[in-house]
């Protein structure tokens, strides 16, 4: 079901950029179970309409079936908010990949695509996700970039550094990308490509797992991340659900950034990059 917008009156509309949606991961399932939220489709309705969240993007990420269009459709059916987000896998790409890719794409599945450096041993750059970044902007649809911490140990760090973006994003000029969790904690590498590039942007999802109540330590990062970019429009909310509850991490969140810039950073610029 859509949300009808009669529910949001005039409280702050909301885009969250940054949901997870594969709900057999089991260290998902575990962290949520610790902060009490309802990992299943019925859970993220209840908490998009308890928190003015208008669209969700659906990250699933599910590895062992990449650029799974076929699931992301049906829970579209089911939750007509979830916008669709194909996950490339360069080790287990086959000859019909980018075909089903573009597919996915062209009848609305697919809003966005994402990579997980470091998840696999394989970096952004590398040349078997350019197929995909350029179909990416021949659509003009954005790109995730994993940058930054990772949820497993067993992920290699130096595969996910946000500078690793720059290149992609000069090569590229036509795709948008997007850094996720601020690169952290190589906040500083991710404002600056952000900020020197047009056609990067990053989203705050990420930052926490499992937390009730939020470090202070993020807020003057987030906030010089803020500062150092000098363009509302850069930023995209997301909150890494089910990893954190959206009530606390929306008001986290409009706590750094100044109120001026919540209805960008909340809604409009993810409804411009996303075209929704």
């Amino acid at each position: 079901m859509q949300l009808p917008t009669r529910l949001f009156g005039k409280q702050q509309q909301i885009i969250d950029v940054h949901v997870h949606t594969f709900f057999e991961q089991p260290d998902a399932r575990e962290i949520a179970r610790g902060n009490g939220a309802e990992f299943t489709l019925e859970g993220l309705r209840k908490e998009c309409m308890a928190n003015n969240v208008q669209s969700v993007c659906s990250l699933y990420n599910n590895f062992d079936q990449p650029l799974d269009s076929k699931t992301i459709a049906e829970q579209k059916q089911s939750f007509q908010s979830i916008v669709g987000v194909g996950i490339i896998h360069p080790l287990k790409l086959k000859k019909d990949s980018l075909a089903k890719t573009e597919k996915a794409i062209a009848d609305g599945t697919f809003k966005a695509l994402k990579v997980y450096p470091g998840y696999y041993p394989v970096f952004s750059i590398d040349k078997r996700f350019h197929p995909f970044y350029k179909l990416a902007g021949k659509y003009n649809i954005p790109v995730y970039v994993h940058a930054g911490d990772t949820l497993s140990s067993e992920a290699r760090l130096k595969y996910c550094r946000p500078l690793d973006v720059d290149e992609v994003a000069v090569d590229l000029p036509d795709t948008n990308f997007i850094i996720t969790q601020m690169g952290n904690p190589w906040f500083i590498d991710a404002a600056e490509v952000t900020y020197k590039n047009p056609n990067v942007y990053l989203d705050t999802a990420g930052l926490f797992a499992g937390m009730v109540s939020f470090s202070k330590l993020y807020s003057s990062r987030i906030q010089y991340v803020i500062d150092y970019i000098e363009d509302p429009r850069k930023i995209l909310y997301g909150s890494d659900w089910p990893m954190v509850r959206m009530k606390e991490y929306i008001e986290f969140i409009k706590s750094i950034v100044p109120k001026q810039m919540h209805q960008k950073v909340f809604y409009d610029n993810a409804k411009r990059l996303f075209k929704l």
